[in-house]
């Protein structure tokens, strides 16, 4: 061993007190730093940097530029503007919409009866899109599970729908008595409300949804690091594109009602005082789904287009029941049908996000929801006792916009 050896061993042996000594005074990390599944938390594409206190604040508040003179990397962290994991913070998460949709259930006006009086000028309809826009209510209620080691957040979350009611009435009197005659390709030659002097229809229709889905969402990626003009460094998002998908199960409740009642009924070989027509149907659609969407997000706001659907199986009823006051020559009947048939759903439209707060956005957007293979009430109008099906060729469709807000904790 040369004297240059000997004096490099007896350098390391004497500053190994200190070293050490050096080392025990470092704080023990905390365990919650290291909590790589919570919403939010670090992971392998985020670094955790804690910013001074004086230049850290919510996502809408004042940020300070740090100083002249102590901008060196070594010894101050730069100010974080935004970040991938500065939204969507939080286990829990909600949403909460106002949904005014537009409903339209047939190509056009769908005609039950005319007046003979008036030369084919006065018509018993009822309107494909009417009664217009309905206010709806749509709630969220989600839980994060994990975050991936793709950067991606796992979450599972229940969805309700409803609160709407579709409703529309039309009466029409003949110019003369007993002119009213119910269409041929509706009665079929059977007896009803032929001859009548005034009849009167109120249609309503009630859809409720229910989802549970679980979800898989990209976050933003690295943050960078911008030098702005006046040579401050300021940490901002990644903006960019972003995709979620979901699988998950969804019912619709798909119920409606159809009233139509006809008074002064009488021709050479039936009368009658009054008549009523009661039908109901319902669909109980349940079924499998799935669907995606592309975002672009941005530290204060974002943009998503969305698409969602899937084959369910619709358990369809309908059930009528004819009853005459006072009637000579007309009898009445009751039906009660049933029948199963694959139904297609499907859900697209936008969602544009403003980030008031990293836990708070509000929200709004444009819809569209088709629906296949549905029973629709006045598809179920016979006037025939023996008639022994439902008819579920109806395509129902709904179009409108939302507006909301989502909260994270």
């Amino acid at each position: 061993m040369n004297r240059f050896q000997t004096a490099i061993l007896l350098a390391a042996m004497a500053a190994w007190p200190a070293c050490r000594a050096w080392a025990d005074d470092l704080p023990t990390p905390a365990a919650s730093e290291f909590d790589y599944d919570a919403p939010g938390g670090p992971s392998e594409h985020f670094e955790e940097i804690t910013p001074p206190v004086s230049s850290m604040g919510d996502i809408g508040g004042a940020l300070q530029p740090i100083p002249q003179g102590e901008q060196l990397w070594e010894y101050e962290p730069a100010v974080t503007e935004s970040t991938g994991t500065w939204l969507r913070r939080g286990y829990w998460y909600v949403e909460s919409d106002a949904v005014v949709l537009n409903r339209y259930w047939d190509r056009n006006a769908f005609v039950l009866a005319s007046d003979l009086s008036s030369g084919g000028l006065q018509d018993l309809q009822l309107d494909r899109s009417k009664p217009g826009a309905e206010g709806n209510v749509r709630l969220t209620l989600g839980r994060f599970l994990f975050r991936d080691t793709t950067n991606r957040d796992h979450t599972m979350e229940f969805t309700g729908f409803g609160g709407g009611e579709w409703t529309q009435s039309n009466r029409i009197t003949s110019d003369v008595p007993n002119a009213l005659f119910v269409r041929d390709d509706i009665d079929l030659n059977n007896p009803s409300f032929d001859g009548a002097s005034t009849m009167q229809t109120k249609y309503d229709s009630r859809l409720t949804m229910f989802e549970l889905n679980y979800r898989v969402h990209d976050r933003m990626g690295r943050d960078q690091m911008v030098l702005t003009p006046n040579g401050d460094w300021v940490r901002r998002a990644n903006s960019g594109l972003t995709r979620n998908f979901l699988v998950g199960l969804r019912y619709i409740d798909l119920t409606e009602n159809l009233a139509w009642s006809a008074q002064d009924i009488a021709t050479q070989t039936t009368s009658a005082d009054s008549g009523l027509y009661n039908i109901r149907t319902s669909n109980d659609v349940i079924g499998p789904q799935v669907g995606g969407g592309i975002t672009y997000e941005s530290d204060r706001f974002s943009v998503e287009l969305f698409g969602k659907g899937g084959v369910m199986l619709n358990d369809a009823k309908g059930v009528s029941r004819m009853t005459y006051a006072n009637a000579q020559g007309l009898d009445d009947f009751y039906t009660n049908n049933r029948e199963g048939v694959l139904t297609y759903v499907f859900q697209t439209g936008f969602i544009g996000r403003w980030h008031m707060r990293p836990n708070l956005s509000l929200r709004g957007g444009y819809e569209m929801l088709f629906l296949v293979n549905m029973a629709a009430a006045p598809d179920q109008i016979k006037f025939d006792p023996d008639f022994s099906r439902v008819a579920t060729s109806n395509n129902p469709f709904y179009q409108g916009l939302t507006l909301g807000m989502e909260y994270f904790w």
